[in-house]
C-alpha cells in the first residue's frame, strides 16, 4: 500500500541509503531507497516522500518519489535534472532537455568536465583546445595557458 510519508534523517551503509520516515498514521521507521539505475539522489530533510511497505509491514518499506520545493516548469517532451541547495528550495545546477532540442546547462558554480579522452564540440566534432595546447590565432602560434594565449613560444 502506498502511503505519504516525511523524510526526518538519511544513513548510507555501503550501496544502501536508509531513510528514517515519518509515515502518516504510523510510527517512525527506516526504509530503504529505491530509484532509477545511475542515479544517486539524496532530498533535503522535511521532504515528502511516496512509500509502500511490502506486505503491509512498513519494516520491508522502500520510499522511492520525493516532492521538493521547486516550481515544475518543464513542457511536454523535456526533462529537467537539477540539483538543490540543501533546504530544497534553491536550484543551484540544472540540465535542462528542452523539447526543440535545445540543452540548457545552469550553475551558480563551476563547471568541471573531466575526460580521459579528447573532448569534441561542434557540427563536425572539432576538439577544443585546453590548457598546454598550441593553437594558431591571427596567423600567430601560441600556447594556451590559464591567463588566455601566451604567443611567445
Amino acid at each position: 500500500m502506498l502511503k505519504f510519508a516525511k523524510i526526518i534523517d538519511e544513513s548510507v551503509l555501503g550501496f544502501i541509503r536508509k531513510f528514517k520516515v515519518k509515515l502518516y498514521g504510523l510510527n517512525d521507521t527506516y526504509m530503504e531507497q529505491f530509484g532509477s539505475g545511475g542515479e544517486d539522489y539524496t532530498p533535503p530533510s522535511d521532504a515528502r516522500a511516496l512509500a509502500a511497505a511490502i506486505g503491509n509491514n512498513p519494516r520491508d518499506g522502500v520510499v522511492f518519489l520525493y516532492q521538493d520545493k521547486i516550481e515544475k516548469k518543464s513542457l511536454a517532451g523535456e526533462k529537467r535534472i537539477y540539483s538543490t541547495d540543501a533546504t530544497g528550495s534553491k536550484i543551484v545546477a540544472e540540465i535542462y532537455l528542452k523539447n526543440n532540442g535545445k540543452l540548457l546547462i545552469s550553475t551558480k558554480g563551476d563547471i568541471d568536465i573531466i575526460s580521459d579522452g579528447q573532448i569534441n564540440f561542434g557540427k563536425e566534432g572539432k576538439p577544443i583546445a585546453r590548457i598546454g595546447d598550441t593553437v594558431e590565432v591571427d596567423g600567430k602560434i601560441g600556447k594556451i595557458t590559464s591567463g588566455g594565449i601566451n604567443t611567445s613560444v
